[in-house]
């Protein structure tokens, strides 16, 4: 079989048709050939992607993917697609998969050529739980009216996947996150047989031709395959695939996120708050104190090992273990439960030499993670491509296109990846009026006058704008506190327009919102810079408050640093953060090559960036004088692009006509875990047995439906007799995992306590 002429043969007369174009996209079609190359004709186990917007990354990786994949001649399962964002993922499954379904099945070799099988594997926290719902019904009837209880009920009871996306996109209702909150999965187990959002859960592990899911879910899942830990249904395939890693321009401090650990006060007062009250009250002052020392520029803080909460840490730790000591607790183990999950994680934070400590402002938690954050990045990226073909992507993946630059960033060797670079299909000096005023100092720094002058400023100068463009605007801002800030100043304007702020309802939502109504305002933050596709009218009117450079105290800043002493070097590790998350900032602007309109950067510290603005053909404007001229232009239809039209003559054709790859994948066999029986009927003797003692409670109702609330039941008559939890007790619940144990102990704690 010709690969290559194959490939062609779909872009060129297929893709064109299902899309309405004339003709197809040059650098899509020469993408999808060049990973055709990587799949069939390349040893190397692992390939980066650097494709600016408009490419169709998309489609130029899954054609030729699917193919290989439908082919099955090295092993390959199917293909496992990451992304950042849970937009990227919905606009795949609802209108990506639905195009490839249209593709004749002789070219992708599926049974039926109208079905594709795509599954989506979303967050547990985008699940329902019917028994949530059921649980917190009265709470939900008290906020919502009585037609939207209806379609609850109706979505709780015939939903096909119990998501959250399906309840906007097919019901027609998008509840707030403070309704969603009530009736989400919070539980790996659910005692409804008939709930719909675990059943489809059960599914995640399937080894369906195409998987679409997050950068989270797929390295948790990655993680335990990897170490082989026991698999469950919940996690995704990883292993002997076709792995696509897209927004990766997000990877790395979603994989950071995934070695955090944290401490909260409230873990500390439930643990610990009978061992010395002063001492406590002191810890309750260290944590107050640097809540109130954060602000909209500073929301998190670097922790060190001569800070007073660590002398304090130091004294918690010792007190509880002098107390576990008097109590004999090492000999009949007494409140040993209690103690140690706390005292494993003090034990962590105190290793200043192993981990990095921070607090963060936003949840007002201890945070941790390992200095060795790179060795642990690159070992798992070895483990990945020594079981999958991997193809990494994103539009910014380096400063300008320098393979060097990505082996640094990504920690691994010239010769042990294939990089493509691909140009973008839009012209930006012609389609964005960049407008800089000189005038605005972003540099507040922790002094509040100064942030509120430059909040001000942002508001007026923002206003004006609207006067000229009166298509759809988003203000991206580079904290959530700044962003709450700008909404609340905006509210107080009298704009006449509609004014929308992330995390008002579902990301769906918003953007569904967003676009019906041309002339909304959305303020937003964090992953608003990517995934956020808003093409035409919708979207002409894009406002970045600050440069998205990385402060000192950001916890991922400092891990990328970690081992770097040469200033030019920690300069440029600084410089591809802010230049990755400043080129999605202006990308959300130009979706289409009809798209137009004007971005403004409310920070005087961008003409410092002029060399790279100008690789970018980026026009710096200092005032809005020339905005009119432009704007007429692009409405009388006077601006022409430069665009490269589609020729064969322009690609570069590899030769794959091979019927094997040369690459063949060396399986994984998975560790599937078998699931240890649960004996309600053990549990219930062991409830009976505990009727009979002294301390027993019978104002607790107990629950047996799910070993989950067994768990709890009978955990809470343990507390309240101060029976030791230990390995024996939980052996009569051999599914509960170390997460849910923690829960347990804590939710009790909280009960006895109250």
């Amino acid at each position: 079989m010709n690969i290559a002429k194959n490939i062609l043969s779909v872009f060129e007369e297929q893709i064109c048709e299902i899309y309405n174009s004339k003709m197809p996209r040059l650098e899509q079609t020469q993408m999808a050939l060049d990973v055709a190359d990587f799949l069939y004709n390349s040893s190397k186990k692992t390939m980066f992607v650097e494709a600016p917007v408009g490419v169709g990354k998309t489609l130029g990786v899954l054609i030729p993917a699917l193919i290989n994949q439908m082919e099955n001649t090295n092993k390959i399962t199917g293909i496992t697609y990451a992304t950042a964002t849970i937009s990227l993922q919905n606009q795949i499954m609802t209108e990506e998969v639905p195009n490839i379904c249209q593709i004749k099945p002789t070219i992708l070799k599926m049974e039926k050529p109208d079905r594709l099988r795509a599954f989506l594997a979303m967050g547990s926290e985008h699940s329902l739980c019917r028994a949530q719902f059921e649980k917190n019904y009265k709470k939900i009837e008290q906020k919502v009216d009585s037609q939207k209880i209806k379609i609850l009920n109706d979505f709780v009871k015939n939903s096909h996947t119990g998501l959250r996306s399906e309840l906007s996109s097919v019901y027609g209702l998008d509840v707030n996150n403070d309704v969603w909150k009530l009736m989400n999965i919070k539980s790996r187990y659910c005692h409804d047989l008939l709930c719909r959002g675990h059943e489809y859960r059960k599914k995640y592990s399937r080894e369906f031709a195409l998987t679409v899911t997050n950068h989270s879910q797929f390295i948790v899942s990655a993680k335990n395959i990897f170490d082989d830990n026991p698999f469950d249904e919940m996690h995704v395939p990883v292993a002997n695939r076709i792995i696509v890693i897209d927004e990766a321009h997000d990877f790395q401090e979603n994989f950071l996120s995934s070695l955090e650990e944290q401490l909260t006060l409230d873990e500390v007062k439930h643990a610990a708050e009978h061992i010395n009250r002063r001492l406590m009250n002191a810890i309750c002052t260290s944590f107050k104190v640097l809540k109130n020392n954060s602000n909209s520029e500073k929301s998190v803080s670097m922790l060190k090992d001569s800070d007073i909460l660590f002398t304090q840490f130091r004294q918690l730790k010792s007190k509880i273990m002098d107390e576990e000591i008097e109590n004999n607790a090492f000999k009949y183990g007494y409140r040993y439960g209690r103690y140690d999950e706390l005292l494993v994680k003090i034990n962590n934070i105190l290793k200043s030499e192993e981990y990095t400590v921070w607090y963060s402002a936003e949840d007002q938690n201890i945070h941790y993670a390992p200095k060795n954050f790179k060795q642990r990045l690159q070992l798992f990226l070895k483990k990945l491509a020594a079981h999958n073909k991997v193809v990494i992507m994103s539009g910014t993946l380096t400063m300008n296109g320098n393979k060097k630059e990505l082996s640094k960033d990504w920690y691994m060797k010239s010769n042990e990846f294939e990089y493509k670079e691909y140009s973008t299909t839009f012209d930006w000096s012609k389609q964005i009026y960049f407008y800089a005023p000189h005038d605005i100092s972003a540099k507040t720094g922790n002094d509040l006058k100064k942030q509120n002058d430059h909040i001000s400023k942002i508001i007026n100068l923002f206003q004006n704008t609207l006067f000229e463009i009166p298509g759809g605007a988003l203000i991206l801002t580079t904290s959530l506190n700044y962003m709450n800030n700008v909404y609340e100043s905006l509210s107080k304007k009298n704009l006449n327009r509609r004014l929308i702020k992330q995390g008002q309802f579902s990301q769906g939502k918003i953007i569904e919102t967003f676009k019906q109504d041309i002339t909304s305002i959305l303020v937003g933050s964090g992953s608003y810079f990517t995934g956020f596709s808003v093409k035409g009218e919708a979207l002409q009117n894009v406002l970045l408050t600050k440069l998205p450079n990385p402060t000192p105290d950001n916890p991922f800043f400092k891990l990328k640093l970690e081992g770097i002493n040469e200033g030019l070097e920690k300069n440029n590790v600084k410089n591809l953060i802010m230049y990755k998350k400043l080129e999605q900032a202006i990308g959300r602007l130009i979706r289409d090559q009809n798209d137009f309109g004007l971005f403004t950067i409310t920070d005087d510290r961008i003409m410092q960036h002029e060399t790279w603005l100008s690789s970018k053909k980026i026009i710096i404007h200092p005032s809005l004088d020339q905005l009119p001229k432009f704007l007429t232009d692009w409405k009388n239809k006077k601006v022409e692009l430069n665009m490269q039209l589609f020729s064969e003559k322009d690609l570069h054709i590899p030769e794959i006509t091979k019927t094997k790859s040369s690459f063949v994948i060396n399986p994984k066999p998975i560790n599937y875990v078998k699931k240890a029986p649960y004996d309600v009927e053990k549990v219930k003797n062991r409830y009976k047995l505990l009727k009979t003692m002294p301390k027993f409670d019978e104002t607790y109702v107990p629950n047996f439906q799910t070993e989950f609330d067994s768990a709890k039941s009978v955990a809470y008559q343990y507390k309240k007799m101060n029976k030791k939890m230990d390995e024996n007790f939980w052996k009569k619940f051999p599914n509960i995992s170390s997460q849910e144990k923690i829960n347990i102990k804590n939710e009790i704690t909280i009960i006895v306590s109250n």
